[in-house]
């Protein structure tokens, strides 16, 4: 996309803001309004339906304490042996329709008598209504929620007297009303939601069990929430209170609706706003392109002699700054990506120098090691028959040390040419630096300097030890046995890397070699080093994701400088 379109789209953009705004405005304003009828509407149809399902339970409440004091009661003094309450119990289960079970209890929580279509049998002393009940409660009421079902099973008790028998209670009615009775009447709301549009979810819900209810006015409330599938839904919420003198079980019943439900009848205001809509962005169009091509011109310029460096591929080339302005900010910003571009290919060469340079080294390496392991194993062989002091002990000798630094420079040509990657591993940096201190040549005597805590890192321990006693040698040999060596480490908490020092008071590196330090084979030691040290650490510090420099090389302060970045471990898992 060109600079002129998008500034096009920018001015479109500025020009529909408002007529956007205002439209956006009065649809918000008319789908506030619609949201908050559509939820006390809910809210009103769950207060009827909970003062219908108080009404249901006042009658069987009342049932049940008319029908405790009916004479055919009484039998249960003699255990219903002619089977009267039973048989009565059983008609007005019938009867009425909305009971599960109707049973009795006698004074020792026996079931005597049961009307239910497969009689219980048992005691039931334990029961909570039974010792309700029996310790001089008027009548007992529960009721229980079960996952996955619509309406609860509710339970009433009453105590049974008799007018010849001790003050106590002679047994218990028990009755549970059916919660198909119950499920009736929120279908019938569900079905009349349903009939004028609505799509509905009802829930009846246990008050104790309802956890941010928001505050009921007048025993109702509504809320926009999310729903069990993710999505928005308008809430209505009553809780019941009873009816009479009974006291109701101040059951919650939630009246959801989705919100996209809710919202259908807006569907005629969408459709008149988007055709306002966009009649309004064909005028702005066309004032915005007008505008467009006169803010786009110095950009098209930009664009252009980037395009020449792109195509001539000469990175050394920079845009012109054409106004101080943000334009020429975009320009300047742009050559000095230009310049960090050149950095980065001088980087990239030197990668595939190394990485040339080390598959050389590794065949040269490859057809010395053979050579030079039979040189060496001839050679102890002919010294342990050659006197000792003699001029052909001496000369074997040589051969010997001659082959065994030749077995070295092996080692440490084919430690150059493995590019392998490090197994991430968790590095107590402290520990390495000490390794690293222990393993540098006796007698060297090297000042350590630790700011504040080390971090942990991942990555190859016995590496980066390498790394560093390749750097305390070196300087340990450049500053020579009265020379001062430091090593300093710290964490740098701005860019998350651990930083490592390593210092001399030698005399310095020259100017010549500054610049090709780092490659293989360059070494200030003359014929004693073979210029591999450095190389093999800085590829080290590479495969870290780290870096090695040289930060002076000025005599009496030589020093490198190790980055290594901090990464944490990986949580486990399982």
């Amino acid at each position: 996309m060109t600079i002129r379109r998008k500034l096009t789209g920018v001015l479109l953009v500025i020009a529909l803001l408002p007529v956007i705004g205002l439209m956006g405005v009065e649809y918000g304003i008319e789908t506030g309004q619609l949201v908050e009828r559509e939820g006390l509407a809910h809210a009103d149809a769950a207060v009827g339906t909970l003062d219908k399902l108080d009404r249901l339970l006042f009658e069987r409440y009342r049932n049940l304490l008319s029908w405790a004091g009916l004479e055919v009661m009484q039998d249960i003094l003699v255990d219903d042996i002619d089977k009267r309450i039973a048989g009565t119990l059983r008609g007005l289960r019938m009867e009425y329709g909305v009971y599960s079970t109707l049973y009795c209890l006698d004074a020792a929580g026996n079931v005597v008598a049961d009307g239910s279509e497969f009689p219980r049998t048992g005691n039931e002393a334990a029961a909570p209504w039974f010792i309700s009940v029996m310790a001089g409660e008027r009548w007992y009421q529960s009721a229980e929620f079960s996952p996955g079902e619509t309406a609860p099973v509710v339970r009433f008790a009453a105590p049974i007297r008799s007018p010849i028998a001790a003050p106590g209670p002679i047994g218990v009615l028990v009755v549970e009303v059916d919660p198909d009775a119950i499920a009736s009447v929120l279908d019938d709301l569900q079905e009349r939601m349903i009939s004028l549009g609505h799509v509905p979810r009802l829930r009846l819900m246990d008050r104790g069990t309802v956890g941010n209810l928001p505050p009921l006015e007048g025993g109702r409330a509504w809320r926009v929430e999310t729903g069990q599938d993710g999505h928005q839904e308008v809430t209505g919420y009553a809780e019941s209170g009873g009816f009479r003198d009974f006291q109701g079980f101040h059951w919650v019943l939630a009246v959801a609706e989705p919100m996209a439900a809710t919202l259908a009848p807006l569907q005629r205001t969408r459709r008149v706003m988007l055709a306002v809509g966009v009649i309004a962005a064909l005028v702005s169009l066309a004032v915005a392109s007008l505008l467009s091509r006169g803010l786009a011109r110095p950009l098209e310029v930009m664009t252009e002699a980037a395009r020449a460096i792109e195509r001539s591929g000469e990175l050394s080339a920079s845009l012109p700054v054409v106004a101080e302005d943000e334009i020429g900010a975009l320009a300047r910003t742009f050559n000095h990506m230009l310049h960090r571009l050149r950095l980065a290919q001088r980087q990239l060469v030197q990668h595939e120098r190394l990485t040339a340079i080390g598959q050389v080294a590794a065949e040269v390496a490859h057809d010395l090691a053979t050579p030079a392991t039979t040189i060496a194993n001839l050679s102890r062989r002919l010294l342990k028959g050659s006197a000792e002091g003699s001029r052909q002990h001496e000369q074997l000798q040589l051969v010997l040390d001659s082959a065994v630094y030749v077995q070295g420079l092996v080692s440490r040509l084919l430690a150059f040419a493995r590019s392998e990657q490090p197994e991430p591993r968790p590095i107590h940096l402290a520990e390495v630096i000490g390794d690293a201190l222990r393993r540098t040549r006796d007698g060297a005597q090297i000042e350590l300097h630790v700011d504040g805590s080390l971090p942990d890192l991942l990555g190859d321990a016995t590496a980066i030890t390498r790394l560093l006693v390749n750097l305390l040698e070196n300087a340990v040999e450049a500053a020579g046995p009265e020379g001062k060596v430091w090593i300093r480490a710290r964490h740098d908490t701005v860019t998350g890397a651990a930083e490592i020092e390593v210092g001399d008071d030698g005399p310095g590196i020259s100017e010549a070699v500054r610049n090709h330090l780092f490659e293989p084979f360059v070494t200030t030691k003359g014929q004693e080093g073979t210029g591999l040290g450095l190389a093999i650490g800085y590829r080290i510090a590479r495969d870290h994701g780290g870096t090695l420099a040289l930060v002076d090389g000025q005599a009496g302060q030589t020093t490198f400088r190790v980055r290594l970045p901090v990464r944490e471990a990986p949580t486990p898992t399982g």
